[in-house]
């Protein structure tokens, strides 16, 4: 275990050294930069849903189909996450209109198979 000393001496030697304080900083702006990109995904798909909610809540029926195939499209991104995906979903089927010979829930059975 000679090459032990003179390895940890090298360690603490670039611990010491600009060159560790530079590649902190360069690994601290890689995740900033990897954060402010994923809240700027973030910051557009929401725009994205309100847009097209607000469409879908339309009374023109023109307008509120294009919106309900803008938040179906919406569902299909793969960039979304279950929980997200499941979030989008139900606000999405409220605005389905019910199909013809579809059963009403009964009261206190809201599940319908």
């Amino acid at each position: 275990m000679d090459w032990w000393p003179a390895t940890w001496a090298g360690i603490v030697e670039f611990l010491k050294s600009p060159g560790f304080a530079a590649t902190g900083a360069v690994i601290a702006a890689a995740l900033t930069y990897r954060a402010a990109v994923r809240k700027a995904a973030w910051d557009s798909w929401w725009e994205r849903v309100q847009w097209a909610m607000e469409r879908a809540e339309s009374e023109d029926a023109l307008v509120s189909e294009f919106g309900l195939a803008a938040l179906l499209g919406l569902l299909d991104d793969d960039s979304l996450a279950p929980d997200e995906k499941e979030w989008l979903r139900t606000p999405t089927l409220n605005f389905l209109p019910p199909q013809v010979g579809d059963p009403l829930p009964e009261e206190g059975n809201e599940d319908v198979s």
